[in-house]
């Protein structure tokens, strides 16, 4: 048993409990269940990322050149030996959250939040009102039954049956709802006064400059980013990877983003130009074909120029 606020304590039981769910959080085995702490690295999602299909976290896996991370789900790799479920490179993941958040936290959009907010305390003070007027009513009631069955006399047994009978429901329906108002989780109420609120504006727009400095490091990004944002479900499609965000108010932002082409892509042709190729083959001469192609503004994979050896090697 706790005895709250017995002794004079050093910090508030709100604030001591904040620190056992930031430590359980920061625990490093059932990554699956936990975040983990931030650490150093280019992986701005760390510990918040999760596979569409199975739910599990995804790892990252840092290159050589430490630039462009990997979000990789190779939990049936490490435990059977089997293929990675998913490998995906997080620098467009990185970028399109990013943006998702800086957008999220401009100044108009803030204040459409903090009028939200206002809204919601002023609901949540409403329901916790009218908790408390149907649990003083339930009371009321039982008082009523308690006193009625108390005047009976003992000779009317079937009276007195009746009205304990009528007793004990109205102090069953005292104890639900004393149970449903302990249960209820507590709306954070207090409100943000106009200091805090221009407060917040002004960080608004200091933000996106103080994001992109050079003196902002990684870490603290991260821990920006895991104020907004409880994790991000990432699905691989054929040729896109569906982003699912989930912010700290449970709402959720969903994302379409291109694949990027593989290697193999980057060196073929555009079906465009063969096709021109082939209408320009039978008449002109491949110095002729390259020509036009220039004219045209064509240019062959990798950036390349048109030239007669190209149009032969693709004629």
């Amino acid at each position: 048993m706790v005895l709250l606020d017995a002794q004079p304590g050093s910090i508030s039981w709100a604030w001591f409990q904040g620190h056992q769910q930031r430590l359980d959080d920061h625990r490093t085995w059932h990554p699956e269940e936990h975040r983990g702490a931030v650490r150093d690295g280019t992986a701005l999602l760390q510990g918040l990322v999760r596979w569409g299909r199975w739910g599990r976290r995804m790892s990252v896996r840092s290159p050589r050149n430490r630039h462009t991370p990997t979000y990789e789900c190779n939990h049936a790799h490490t435990h059977h030996a089997a293929r990675t479920c998913q490998a995906l490179h997080g620098d467009r993941i990185d970028v399109a959250v990013t943006q998702q958040c800086l957008e999220a936290i401009q100044p108009a959009h803030l204040e459409v939040s903090l009028a939200t907010l206002a809204q919601l305390e002023a609901r949540a003070r409403q329901v916790e009102r009218q908790g408390q007027l149907r649990l003083e009513r339930a009371q009321y009631e039982a008082d009523a039954a308690r006193r009625r069955f108390g005047a009976v006399e003992p000779e009317n047994r079937l009276v007195a049956r009746s009205l304990e009978h009528d007793w004990n429901e109205k102090w069953a329906e005292v104890e639900r709802l004393e149970h449903e108002a302990a249960t209820r989780p507590q709306p954070v109420l207090g409100g943000i006064g106009p200091e805090q609120r221009a407060r917040l504006v002004a960080l608004a727009q200091d933000l996106p400059a103080v994001w992109a400095a050079p003196t902002t490091t990684n870490t603290a990004r991260k821990q920006l980013l895991r104020c907004l944002i409880k994790d991000v479900t990432l699905t691989k499609r054929q040729t896109t990877v569906h982003l699912a965000m989930r912010w700290q108010t449970e709402a959720w932002t969903t994302l379409e983003l291109a694949r990027p082409a593989r290697p193999c892509h980057a060196r073929r042709t555009a079906p465009a130009i063969i096709e021109r190729i082939r209408a320009l083959a039978p008449t002109p001469t491949d110095r002729q074909i390259a020509a036009l192609l220039k004219q045209d503004g064509a240019i062959p994979a990798q950036g390349a120029q048109c030239s007669a050896s190209k149009v032969k090697r693709r004629r």
